[in-house]
C-alpha cells in the first residue's frame, strides 16, 4: 500500500511540468496568419484573425530574422497542410538572392513552441 501511494505522488507531482509546457498551442493554421513581426532572433510575434497574437520561440537564433520586412520573407517548410506546428522549419529569405540562387541556400529554423504572446496588439 505504501509503495502505490508513494508512485500515485510521483505521477502527481509531475503532472504540473506538462501543463505548464502545453500553455500554447501545437499548432497554428497559416490561414489565421494576418502579421507577423521579428521580436528578437529567436522570437517571431505572428498576428492571427481576431488580434489575437501567439510567440514562436524558436530552438536556436535564426539568421536574419531581425531583417524581417525589410529585405527579408518567410518561407514555410510545412509538413501538415496549413497548419504550422511545433517543430516546423522555416527559412528567413532575401527574395531577390532566391531568385538568384535558389532558396536553398538560406539556413532553416526550426520553431521551439507557441506561447501567448507578450506584445501588445496593434490596432
Amino acid at each position: 500500500m505504501m509503495v502505490r501511494n508513494g508512485a500515485l505522488l510521483l505521477v502527481f507531482l509531475c503532472a504540473p511540468a506538462v501543463a505548464r509546457d502545453r500553455s500554447g498551442p501545437s499548432c497554428i493554421n497559416t490561414q489565421q496568419i494576418v502579421g507577423r513581426q521579428a521580436r528578437s532572433a529567436d522570437r517571431l510575434t505572428l498576428t492571427l484573425t481576431r488580434k489575437r497574437q501567439v510567440d514562436a520561440q524558436l530552438a536556436e537564433p535564426c539568421p536574419h530574422l531581425v531583417d524581417l520586412d525589410r529585405n527579408y520573407t518567410l518561407v514555410f517548410d510545412r509538413r501538415d497542410g496549413d497548419n504550422l506546428c511545433r517543430g516546423d522549419r522555416f527559412r528567413v529569405v532575401d527574395p531577390k538572392i532566391a531568385t538568384a540562387g535558389g532558396v536553398g541556400s538560406f539556413p532553416f529554423c526550426r520553431i521551439s513552441r507557441f506561447v501567448p504572446s507578450t506584445a501588445t496588439a496593434r490596432p
